[in-house]
């Protein structure tokens, strides 16, 4: 009995992606408690990759301050921009798991 051509491929794709996918998440939920046990230390930590980029220690203060104030999470962990990026990875994964299956049935061998 054969097993349908890129089956494996596929499984180890979706394994990979999910993974990836519990790891954001698990990044999420990390940052949630630490701005929430020390949002002080938060503040300076952000402070500081702002400051890594180019801004002075006074607007990067500023810069900090603000976008915390705004969305404390999306400013400390990426927020929803990394979600939706684990969604597309996901979304293009099943694109590629299914093409390469239909690759392997046109040329008749297991990608």
């Amino acid at each position: 009995m054969s097993r349908p051509p890129g089956r494996g491929v596929a499984a180890g794709e979706y394994v990979s992606v999910s993974s990836q996918a519990d790891v954001e998440r698990a990044d999420v939920e990390r940052e949630r408690a630490e701005l929430t046990a020390r949002p002080e230390a938060e503040l300076a930590e952000l402070k500081g990759i702002w400051m890594a980029r180019g801004l002075d220690a006074e607007l990067a203060g500023r810069v900090a301050a603000q976008l915390t104030q705004a969305d404390a999470l999306g400013a400390h962990a990426g927020g929803a921009p990394r979600l939706r990026a684990a969604g597309r990875v996901l979304l293009w994964g099943v694109i590629a798991m299914a093409a390469t299956g239909a690759i392997g049935r046109l040329v008749g061998m297991s990608v």
